[in-house]
Parts: structure tokens; sequence; C-alpha cells
């Protein structure tokens, strides 16, 4: 595309002889969970890129992109809010499961030593 992001999305990647989708895009070296909707449906996202980790764990870090292996340093939750009122911190989402994931998404981060962005975006 023009702004450089490789559509990764429907590529499912084998773990545990069960199929998880790791990233909707892909750039450089970071990898995106792309959603769209309410507080409730994002934490799809944050289990989405939860998943992730553990995938990418498993194989070195390394992810194929259109054949091409990737070293990915860089995890990205990109979520559009389906709401009236925009948001300054995460801390204002009026769900704490949703923020217990996203505190539990960062530990495992951490723990990865892979660097964490949540990108918010509004429908």
């Amino acid at each position: 595309s023009q702004f450089g992001y490789e559509n990764h999305d429907r590529q499912y990647d084998l773990f545990e002889n069960a199929t998880v989708e790791i990233a909707d895009l892909a750039k450089g070296d970071t990898v995106y969970a792309v959603k769209l909707g309410t507080t409730h449906t994002l934490g799809y996202a944050v289990d989405q890129a939860t998943a992730a980790i553990k995938v990418l764990e498993r194989n070195g870090f390394t992810l194929s992109v259109h054949g091409q292996a990737r070293q990915i340093k860089t995890i990205c939750l990109w979520l559009f809010f389906d709401r009236q009122s925009s948001i300054t911190r995460l801390s204002e989402v009026n769900s704490l499961i949703f923020l217990m994931k996203l505190a539990s998404w960062r530990k495992a981060m951490l723990l990865a030593d892979l660097q964490a962005i949540v990108r918010i975006s509004y429908k």
C-alpha cells in the first residue's frame, strides 16, 4: 500500500495443532492487530495480540510475510473505538475486563522483550 503496510489478515499460523491469526497488518519489524468496535469487541484484539506473543516466541520471533521471513520486535494494537467521545488515556475506558487484558498483554510483552504500542483511532 501507499503507507507501507502489508496485509496479513486471514493468514493463519499453526500453534500446537491450532490455527491462530497473528496479525492483520505488517510493516517492517512490527505486526498490527487491528480491530474496530466497542470496548467489549476490542478485547478480542488484545487476545489476538497475546496469542501472537506465544506463536512468535515459538518461532524465534520470526514471521513469514508474503514468503519473506521478518524478525518481529514490536506488536501494535490498533484499536478503532466506535464511540461518540474521544479518550485521552486508556484508563478512561470504562471496562475493567478490557483494562485487565491490556495490562496482562503489556506484562507478557515485557517478558518477551518486545515493544508494545497501542494506537487509538475512532470510527
